[in-house]
């Protein structure tokens, strides 16, 4: 309470925490957490080409495409990314508008070469 009191801070991670000691202040791990749904998405963009990559390590995630995200609206799409029984990647994003002009491929292969 005292670092929000007093420094107006965020991003604390602290050991020993006081009024006069603090220690690893404004150090920013937590924000690592927000590269977790790309990560077990197995997610790449291709901005420039249009191409969105997955390579998921699970099967039936659902995941925030936060790079295709109007702001302005307030509108974040998102993307179900699962396996059929033979193994292929099906990924469906909504609203479907959001990937227009995109191609989906699956990522995996690539991987294990």
């Amino acid at each position: 309470m005292f670092v929000n009191r007093e420094k107006q801070g965020c991003f604390t991670d602290v050991y020993v925490y006081s009024d006069d000691s603090i220690i690893l202040d404004y150090y920013p791990r937590g924000t690592t957490a927000f590269g977790l749904f790309s990560a077990v998405a197995g997610l790449g963009v291709d901005r420039p080409n249009k191409i969105i990559y997955f390579a998921p390590v699970k099967d039936k995630i659902r995941i925030p495409l936060t790079f295709l995200a109007d702001w302005e609206s307030e509108a974040v799409p998102w993307a179900e990314i699962s396996r059929d029984l033979s193994g292929k990647l099906e990924v469906s994003v909504m609203p479907e508008s959001a990937t227009r002009g995109w191609e989906i491929r699956d990522w995996s292969p690539q991987l294990r070469e």
